[in-house]
């Protein structure tokens, strides 16, 4: 299984130790991000730990602001599943400095951990593509530069053609990561609102504010894996299911199918609508 290899290579990169330390909390983060990269997950910050991405809300059991509420009549609210799973997944650590000897002023070392992954969590190519995208890691590879030229071309015609935008971008994005029509329209969008706040025109001479993000992709990171786009729930999709409807099991066929795609590939998932009797309606 990928996920006891991943709490196995975790756990020799960064064990539980009284003896090993890095110099500062900036360094144990970026050497996490490297390695979740490379095995498909993301990390995020949790006071003093570090935890996936796809962990428990911290902001869940705080109480909530009032908000405005509105009747089901007047208004129907998109229903989204969250993204978010509640991923055992975490690195917590402290202070090293007079606890570890000779190790400097800010430095940090892991007290405990919880290396693996779990409730749904499967890091994969296609887990890492989907999390980096919502968290905005590849718009935030956008220069100020390309902004600049994307506004200067809105001057003057007020409209991009999405094969430029998709040009534009692709050379900011990872190979495996798909460039969506929803991309082109947030990057549309973003810089109409830029231009908006100064309807007279923007120079090469303007500072603009993009991100003060900095984006570095490690070559390690499987969204820049361009050689196995094709998962293998789609590359095997045809053998398995004449397996599945050729198999003797009694249940839904479809099911049977799921099951056995998931168990070809790792980063396949799905969830199966029923009746209130039980019975399957359809697929996601």
């Amino acid at each position: 299984m990928v996920v006891k290899k991943i709490a196995e290579e975790a756990a020799k990169c960064f064990p539980i130790s009284t003896t090993n330390y890095w110099s500062n909390k900036l360094e144990l983060k970026s050497e996490l991000q490297k390695f979740a990269g490379k095995w498909g997950f993301v990390v995020a910050t949790q006071s003093s730990s570090f935890c996936c991405s796809r962990a428990t809300d911290p902001t869940l059991n705080q109480p909530s602001k009032k908000r405005k509420i509105f009747s089901e009549d007047s208004v129907k609210k998109r229903q989204s599943k969250q993204w978010r799973c509640g991923c055992p997944f975490i690195i917590k650590f402290t202070t090293a400095c007079g606890k570890i000897k000779n190790a400097p002023e800010k430095a940090v070392g892991i007290s405990d951990a919880n290396y693996m992954h779990s409730n749904g969590c499967k890091p994969s190519q296609s887990q890492l593509v989907i999390s980096r995208k919502r968290s905005g890691t590849y718009t935030s590879a956008i220069t100020e530069n390309m902004m600049m030229q994307i506004i200067q071309l809105l001057q003057g015609t007020n409209h991009v053609p999405s094969t430029i935008l998709r040009c534009m971008l692709r050379t900011v994005y990872p190979a495996s990561v798909p460039i969506t029509a929803q991309d082109i329209v947030n990057i549309r969008m973003k810089a109409k609102q830029m231009l908006k706040k100064n309807p007279s025109g923007l120079t090469k001479d303007d500072n603009i504010s993009v991100s003060a993000t900095t984006v570095d992709f490690n070559s390690e990171s499987l969204d820049n894996d361009a050689t196995n786009i094709i998962d293998g729930a789609t590359l095997n999709a045809r053998e398995i299911l004449m397996d599945a409807l050729s198999s003797a099991d009694q249940r839904w066929k479809v099911e049977s199918y799921l099951e056995m795609l998931t168990s070809k590939d790792d980063g396949f998932t799905y969830r199966i609508c029923r009746t209130c009797k039980g019975d399957p309606v359809g697929v996601i």
